[in-house]
């Protein structure tokens, strides 16, 4: 999980991807891959794959810095 202060309300999977690589990582992306609870939806988030490196919450600590840096509304 990542914390709330360092949390960007609804990334995009394109801002996930540049957050992403920016953090070191080179994400395989599966653009056609849909949550269960969004499977109906025409505008499917899609994900990302990272290759193991360390642990997932480290992983998502690292992309959440990156999308915080570029993308956090100011005062909040």
């Amino acid at each position: 999980m990542v914390p709330l202060q360092d949390a960007v309300s609804n990334p995009s999977l394109d801002m996930i991807i540049t957050a992403a690589i920016k953090s070191g990582f080179k994400p395989e992306i599966e653009r056609e891959r849909k949550h269960p609870k969004t499977w109906h939806l025409e505008d499917g988030s899609g994900r990302i794959l990272l290759a193991k490196k360390g642990s997932k919450s480290a992983a998502l600590k690292r992309i959440a810095g990156s999308l915080k840096m570029k993308y956090k509304k100011k005062g909040r």
